[in-house]
């Protein structure tokens, strides 16, 4: 898993996302965890296992219709990514659990929106669920409260998680680069906010 945070009020939606990677043997590299989606005005963040999102990719990438169609279509398409993964890579249903954000302009209410979609490890369902301020992965009960819903919130809270990460659980992946996306009604712009503390080049299993 990774870092996966996202912060939403009416005229602008905030994303982030760490680039660290972890492989089966431990090693560690970077991975791309978010994907633009131009024509449909949305950025969508993914953490799970990498080839998940490299399945489902392309459909992202390339959609045309409005955000709302989008939202509606992603349930059926990550079952249909899912079914594609156990088929070509025989992945075990373990590594099938993800958690995905879809943050973007609605022109059916007027404002922008985030919905968080999540299959757990085990289940069929996707489960889609409205984000109204905020979602933060990981999460921990002793994770500061008073962060501001904003840009230096974001990297601070993220600065958080990845300490606690690499105390309470060194093999999730919460480090590289720290990414932010951020989406308004007629723009999406991505930008490098700060690089994680370096780790030792392998994390053993």
């Amino acid at each position: 898993m990774s870092i996966l945070n996202v912060f939403v009020t009416p005229e602008a939606g905030l994303i982030g996302v760490d680039t660290e990677s972890t492989l089966p043997d431990g090693t560690i590299q970077e991975f791309g965890k978010m994907i633009v989606a131009p024509a449909a005005g949305a950025v969508v963040a993914f953490r799970g296992t990498d080839y998940v999102v490299m399945a489902a990719s392309n459909s992202i990438v390339c959609f045309g219709g409005s955000l709302e169609a989008m939202a509606e279509a992603l349930p059926d398409h990550l079952r249909r990514s899912v079914d594609f993964c156990r088929e070509h890579y025989q992945a075990p249903e373990e590594a099938l659990g993800l958690e995905l954000a879809l943050v973007g302009y609605s022109q059916v209410e007027g404002c922008v929106v985030g919905h968080l979609f999540r299959r757990a490890i085990g289940s069929e369902e996707i489960q889609v669920d409205r984000i109204p301020i905020r979602y933060r992965a990981p999460f921990w009960d002793d994770l500061p409260n008073d962060i501001p819903a904003d840009r230096p919130g974001m990297m601070t809270l993220a600065q958080h998680q990845s300490r606690l990460a690499r105390e309470r659980m060194p093999e999730l992946a919460a480090g590289g680069r720290f990414l932010i996306a951020e989406v308004r009604r007629d723009s999406i712009t991505i930008e490098k906010a700060f690089d994680f503390p370096p780790r030792q080049q392998e994390i053993t299993p």
